[in-house]
């Protein structure tokens, strides 16, 4: 792949890189459960035995005071109340759970035919873990809810913070699977036959791109040839790795900022849900490596969001400022008609992630049901349609379908009010830069205001009365900052677009000679930018060393304070090269590689949990995990999330990029030379 991209061809490198992405993958994920590098020491964990539970139940007064024995707690009884047990009590605590997260033998236990497996979900610390039961085939989950107390009681010995007993939950894993697994539904259907549909009209229009190009006499260019040019998988391919850029080389490096960051997401994902989901040392893990510095690093790697929040910013103002430089397009039509292109444009991975993760995830594995994957399912029945209408990070985070798809709510809100906030640029910089200011501000005030009163707190173990994410974390109000930073980023770049500086406003101007009068001032760009940055992301570890030490109001300011600081350090960083200085960085993030792996982050970011779900909460295994077992499998879902998200790319979303281009030109993004042209003419009295 690297000869491929020395001598030119690129193309044929990143196929190959894609292919090698693939086998990588799939091995890591394969074999990481029987990783362990030398030096791997086989700890042992507190053990959770069901047998213990079921003796604490027998041995107290909870037994006699049940006025309705039923044939699931008589048997349990019974059957581990003798010293030795009894050979079905062997089984029961053999197939069952002994560990935190420790699902057990669920095929064993399933295929014993006096036993039924039932998944026993945990709320403790604010975290779900699970620990699978195998119980006498007698047991239903409502009945299990007796044995809470005596659950609690060994969970809190384990924890050091015992659940409450409305905070375990019981799920008959079979009745669910046998529901789910295979079947066949309307919306399983449903699925398919668009997806097999788009794949059919990819191959005809892929077929007649070719003819057209043996023959180009022969086909008959008309409106139904136009459309079914959309599909084409040539022409999408060859927009997707088209990796010129004439006009403006240094927006380039935005590229490889989207691929870092995304890096960032998906890495913080892989420990919360290898962790969650696999590791049966959960707490002792977790414990171990929130006292490490560097763990810092991946609990704030939910900053990368607030890099996409930056960017969505910065490519929203170009596309309001030159929509807008035309008078006619400032009027309320033109700007629904712009709303409409965005959403055509956001919805087809969308709806493929939604339909996906409803409808097939289900049905691909008969194993232990995720409990949090049933609640979503539920929870997607009945608020669908608010994913769709890009409003649903109102609601409980618990609440929400898709839960990660908040941002995404959040970047359309603030493409929505954007108009608003780009209009008053055109009466004058001052104005536009007030209200960008006021808007700030509020956010601030109400963020402070949430923060506050509701007692809320950076560090992981730290106890909060109140719901961090859904009151706080995916409220638009809270995260609107960077999306506003970006927007100013792009003020100051279309000022230096101006070729005459008695043309640009004389604040910015003396912004960019900062850059321009000596190359010391790209590099204490550099240097402002990583201090920001490091400070912004490793600023939570004293909070976490000692969360006590530091009140509400030092709390508060931090959270207020870290994330505009991060995006600080992003926009010090990519302005030297929007400025045509930073040389080197657009060497880097710059290099043709970022460009087709930049416009696969939207699909990447959308799917990147679908598969982590399939490949890590349905593994039937549970290990004692280390920091090397979730790098490994980071590097495999890295490599497997980009290949669906390429897939689903073209399948999808490139089509009707396609189609919006070839039909909705009158409203489409002008062209980065004809936003220069604008600039350059003598018609901005109206800017100064």
């Amino acid at each position: 792949a690297a000869y491929m991209g020395i001598i030119g061809k690129m193309k044929e490198g990143v196929l190959i890189s894609l292919l090698y992405m693939v086998c990588f993958g799939l091995c890591i994920k394969e074999r990481l459960p029987e990783i362990c590098p030398l030096g791997c020491s086989l700890k042992t964990t507190p053990e959770l035995n069901f047998a213990d539970i079921v003796h604490i139940f027998a041995n107290n007064t909870l037994y006699e005071s049940l006025q309705n024995k039923t044939e699931c707690t008589s048997a349990l009884r019974s059957t581990f109340i003798y010293p030795k047990g009894s050979l079905e009590a062997k089984n029961f605590a053999s197939f069952s759970g002994k560990k935190i997260n420790d699902l057990g033998d669920y095929l064993q236990c399933k295929e014993t035919n006096s036993s039924v497996y039932i998944l026993a979900g945990i709320i403790t610390s604010g975290i779900l873990v699970r620990l699978g039961l195998c119980v006498p085939k007698s047991c239903t989950p409502k009945e299990m809810e007796v044995f809470s107390p005596a659950m609690a009681v060994l969970i809190g010995n384990i924890t050091k913070t015992p659940p409450v007993n409305n905070s375990i939950l019981f799920l008959d894993v079979n009745e669910e699977n046998s529901n789910n697994y295979g079947r066949i539904g309307k919306g399983y259907i449903i699925f398919w036959v668009i997806t097999f549909t788009l794949i059919i009209l990819m191959v005809i229009a892929t077929t007649l791109d070719y003819c057209n190009l043996l023959s180009p006499e022969n086909v008959k260019r008309n409106q139904g040839y136009r459309a079914i040019q959309c599909f084409s998988a040539r022409r999408n391919l060859k927009a997707l790795f088209n990796t010129e850029n004439k006009v403006d080389q240094n927006l380039e490096i935005f590229n490889g900022i989207r691929v870092v960051s995304i890096c960032a997401i998906l890495l913080g994902h892989t420990y919360e849900m290898e962790i969650h989901s696999q590791g049966y040392n959960y707490f002792e893990f977790l414990q171990e490596i929130v006292h490490e510095f560097k763990f810092t690093s991946l609990r704030t790697s939910g900053l990368g969001v607030d890099s996409f929040f930056c960017i969505s910013g910065f490519f929203a103002g170009m596309g309001f400022f030159n929509t807008f430089r035309n008078p006619e397009n400032r009027k309320a039509g033109k700007i629904l008609l712009a709303y409409l292109c965005r959403f055509l444009r956001l919805f087809p991975i969308l709806f493929f992630t939604f339909m996906f993760y409803m409808f097939v995830m289900p049905t691909l594995r008969d194993a232990p049901f995720p409990l949090a994957l049933k609640f979503d399912n539920e929870v997607c029945q009945n608020t669908w349609y608010m994913t769709f209408l890009y409003v649903n990070n109102f609601m409980g985070f618990n609440y929400i379908c898709l839960q990660w798809s908040w941002y995404l709510m959040c970047d359309m809100q603030f493409y929505l009010v954007c108009p608003l906030l780009i209009l008053p640029f055109f009466s004058s910089y001052f104005r536009g830069f007030l209200y960008l200011g006021i808007t700030a501000v509020i956010s601030i005030i109400v963020t402070a205001s949430i923060y506050s009163y509701y007692e809320l707190h950076p560090a992981v173990f730290q106890p909060m009365s109140h719901d961090y994410t859904s009151i706080y974390y995916i409220r638009p109000y809270c995260r609107i900052v960077p999306y506003l930073i970006g927007i100013c980023l792009y003020v100051l770049y279309q000022e230096y677009q101006k070729k005459k500086e008695e043309e640009r406003s004389v604040v910015l101007q003396k912004i960019i000679n900062i850059y321009k009068a000596t190359k010391w001032g790209v590099c204490t760009s550099y240097l402002f930018s990583a201090c920001l940055v490091i400070f912004a992301a490793h600023g939570v570890y004293y909070f976490e060393q000692n969360p006590n030490n530091y009140g509400q109001a030092i709390a508060t300011i931090y959270e207020l304070a870290h994330r505009p600081i991060y995006v600080f350090g992003i926009v010090l960083f990519i302005l030297p090269t929007l400025l045509n200085e930073g040389k080197v960085a657009l060497r880097v993030l710059g290099h043709p590689i970022f460009n087709p792996l930049g416009k696969l982050t939207y699909g990447t970011y959308l799917l990147h949990l679908l598969l982590m779900f399939v490949l890590s909460t349905y593994n039937l295994n549970s290990y004692y995990i280390k920091n090397i077992h979730i790098w490994l499998a980071f590097v495999g879902y890295f490599f497997l999330t980009y290949l669906f998200s390429f897939c689903a790319t073209i399948v999808y979303e490139y089509p009707m990029q396609q189609f919006l281009r070839e039909y909705l030109e009158g409203i489409r993004r002008p062209s980065i030379k004809e936003t220069t042209d604008a600039l350059n003419k003598k018609t901005t009295q109206s800017y100064q």
